[in-house]
């Protein structure tokens, strides 16, 4: 039995679709981590008042959520990827941007909760 290719028109249109849903979930990534850098410094905050240590933790901060994201976004362009073939990309977007949104609620909640709680601390 012969296996139908798709055509090229058909195969660039889908790599396209897939590297244009990859820049969204990137870019939307990436303001869960700029939230998340401003949680963890909240928090810590909070725990901390020695200035000192708050800028290390920024800093160290900054390279793990760094790590973190590339992780997620090489992981993010394969999932993608592998999911044209299943007929599923669509699915594994709104997967990745539904788990996007949630992480991005709950670290603004995080870090509003330690913004309001940071006041009681300095008083």
């Amino acid at each position: 039995m012969s296996e139908k290719r798709p055509s090229f028109w058909q195969s660039a249109r889908d790599v396209a679709a897939v590297y244009i849903l990859w820049v969204i979930v990137s870019v939307v990534l990436l303001f869960c981590l700029i939230v998340a850098r401003d949680a963890v410094t909240a928090v810590f905050r909070l725990i901390t008042l020695d200035h000192w240590v708050i800028g290390a933790i920024e800093k160290f901060n900054l390279f793990i959520l760094g790590l973190i994201g590339l992780v997620i976004v090489i992981f993010a362009e394969n999932y993608l990827r592998e999911g044209v073939p299943a007929g599923k990309l669509y699915k594994r977007f709104a997967i990745f941007l539904g788990a996007e949104a949630v992480s991005y609620g709950l670290l603004r909640l995080i870090q509003d909760l330690a913004w309001r709680a940071l006041p009681s601390v300095l008083k």
